[in-house]
């Protein structure tokens, strides 16, 4: 995951789950706590459409998603875009977005709670 993701300090995320991340360190974070709660996960990205240019890029599609948030299954179809600048010879993400989803939501409220009580 992390060699894809450029380092610039303008980097961001926006999850089904909600927030902006903005920083390589609070990116890690987040995709860190998600796969301590998740599991038996499978992300599959579907009618993608990449668009070119000289330093910049852009990928669209549906991410399926079908996965466990802690003992709570969780399926959904995102549209996703991504976006990635030219850093040398290297492509690297620096955008990463997918629609907000109000089950997972849900999900994690209620892992919250459980962890407060």
């Amino acid at each position: 995951m992390g060699d894809v993701w450029s380092r610039n300090p303008g980097v961001s995320t926006m999850h089904p789950t909600g927030g902006t991340q903005v920083g390589w360190d609070e990116i890690r974070t987040s995709w860190e706590n998600l796969a301590k709660i998740c599991s038996n996960g499978r992300v599959e990205l579907n009618d993608q459409r990449i668009s070119v240019g000289e330093d910049l890029a852009y990928e669209t599609g549906t991410e399926h998603v079908n996965v466990l948030i802690g003992k709570d299954k969780a399926q959904a179809d995102f549209r996703v875009s991504n976006v990635f600048r030219r850093e040398g010879s290297e492509w690297r993400m620096v955008h990463h977005h997918v629609d907000l989803n109000q089950t997972m939501l849900a999900i994690l409220s209620k892992l919250e709670t459980g962890r407060q009580t």
